[in-house]
């Protein structure tokens, strides 16, 4: 269980720690206590008034996106350069590890060319809702934040807010669509399944 702004500002270690380092990027697996960021896209009125967490400004991209206990967030710090990729690029590899974990739990999910995250067709539902999130920041050729996936996060705060600016679509999580799994298990998948080019 991470802070936020401390999370942030080790960060830029690690991008240091890169730059003299031989590897490409370092990763890091963790949660958040809760807290409600607002990225460089956001603007004080998407904030609502009634928010009982912690709300801290964040230099990724994207609108508003709660972290929480029950969310596994990966933050990547990855020197683009030296993986000879662009940001579309990087994002699929993103994209494409995360759909391959979610189909070990026979979860089929997809990324969406109309919004960016992870999405699936909720069980329950059957409406098309987002498992996981995106949040990077791109500078001087280096990539750091990345993504959460919803493992068993209370679900109703989300009632107070709109999630990354989309109207009309739910929020999953693993536990939603009937999958247990603890901390340390989901990061194991991830790293079973850790594309091998990012490293």
């Amino acid at each position: 269980m991470i802070d936020y702004q401390f999370a942030c500002s080790e960060m830029d270690v690690m991008k240091d720690q890169l730059k003299t380092s031989h590897h490409k990027s370092l990763i890091w697996f963790l949660e958040h206590s809760p807290v409600l960021t607002v990225g460089r896209s956001a603007t004080e009125q998407d904030v609502p008034a009634d928010i009982q967490i912690p709300v801290s400004l964040s230099n990724r991209g994207g609108k508003l996106t709660y972290h929480g206990p029950g969310q596994l967030v990966v933050y990547i710090v990855a020197d683009l350069i030296e993986l000879n990729l662009d940001i579309r690029q990087y994002l699929n590899i993103l994209e494409d590890w995360i759909t391959r974990v979610l189909k070990n739990f026979g979860i089929q999910s997809y990324a969406s060319k109309e919004r960016v995250g992870i999405w699936l067709q909720d069980v329950n539902t059957l409406q098309e809702q987002k498992i996981a999130a995106f949040g990077l920041r791109v500078s001087k050729g280096f990539a750091t934040h990345g993504f959460s996936l919803n493992r068993n996060l209370d679900l109703s705060i989300y009632e107070h807010f709109t999630p990354c600016g989309l109207q009309s679509f739910g929020v999953s999580s693993l536990s939603r669509q009937n999958i247990s799994l603890t901390f340390d298990e989901i990061v194991e998948h991830f790293l079973i399944n850790c594309p091998k080019s990012l490293f």
